[in-house]
């Protein structure tokens, strides 16, 4: 058993890794809206932003060998695909982010799902 879910990273060019969190996918909306606000000064720049992600994700366990992943492969997850996040990344100011139906503003996933 688990909670798994993964944030689905496309670069400006198509490229596509994806991050896996074997637990807490149910706050995974709120973790990488974390992530999101506190990279705004990168948010223009698609490594770094990816990366400000990433150990947001891993921030309970940044040295363990199990529970989180890259691949770019699409991983296994407990919500499917379209609850999964899809972080949109951009060397503007034009990122976004999709979870669900919702298409939104990097500001506005901040809006909505940050604590």
């Amino acid at each position: 058993m688990g909670d798994r879910r993964q944030v689905h990273v496309t670069y400006p060019n198509g490229s596509k890794i994806y991050f896996y969190s074997h637990w807490g996918g149910c706050e995974l909306p709120k973790i990488v809206a974390q992530a999101l606000d506190d990279g705004r000064a990168r948010w223009d720049d698609p490594p770094y932003l990816a990366r400000v992600v990433f150990n947001h994700i891993t921030l309970d366990d940044p040295e363990g060998i199990t529970g989180y992943g890259i691949s770019t492969d699409n991983l296994d997850s407990d919500y499917g695909s379209d609850d999964d996040i899809h972080l949109h990344l951009s060397y503007g100011s034009s990122g976004r982010v999709g979870l669900g139906a919702a298409d939104q503003t990097y500001e506005d996933f901040i809006r909505e799902h940050k604590e």
